[in-house]
């Protein structure tokens, strides 16, 4: 929900005309990466920056919001997040009900800063093993710990 689309989406044609286009777009993807870690360096900046706007009402802002503020160890403010994390009642969302279920695990173990972090580091493994990331020996949330 942080910075969205910088490019038009690309035709692919062939493998000739494309190469170049997708080397351009990891090149502006990586010039963008750079600017967020810079706007935003740490959890806790990323809290202040969602706690200073009116987030959208989907589903992912609200989930990210709450992840920031419970690695921030601002569990009332996180439990807020939680809380607005609400999929329509209509249509086949299965994904959105699996997403709140998982919102609630996060929620439960939210008292307890070192079992949340605990959690949030397994799904940043997860999340990185289906995308075919190589692993991190330890994921660090900004602070002196690290998981």
């Amino acid at each position: 929900d942080l910075g969205g689309r910088v490019e038009h989406r690309l035709r692919f044609e062939d493998k000739e005309q494309f190469q170049p286009d997708a080397k351009r777009l990891a090149t502006r993807a990586r010039e963008e990466i750079e600017v967020w870690r810079k706007t935003i360096p740490t959890v806790a900046s990323l809290l202040t920056y969602y706690n200073s706007r009116k987030l959208p009402q989907n589903l992912w802002p609200q989930l990210n919001a709450a992840i920031a503020a419970g690695l921030s160890g601002d569990a009332s403010r996180a439990s807020e997040y939680f809380n607005q994390i609400d999929p329509p009642i209509d249509g086949d969302y299965t994904w959105m009900l699996e997403l709140k279920a998982r919102a609630a695990k996060l929620q439960e173990v939210l008292p307890d800063l070192e079992a949340f972090r605990n959690e949030i580091a397994i799904l940043v493994h997860q999340c990185r093993e289906l995308r075919k990331l190589p692993p991190l020996t330890n994921v660090n949330f900004g602070g002196p710990e690290t998981i």
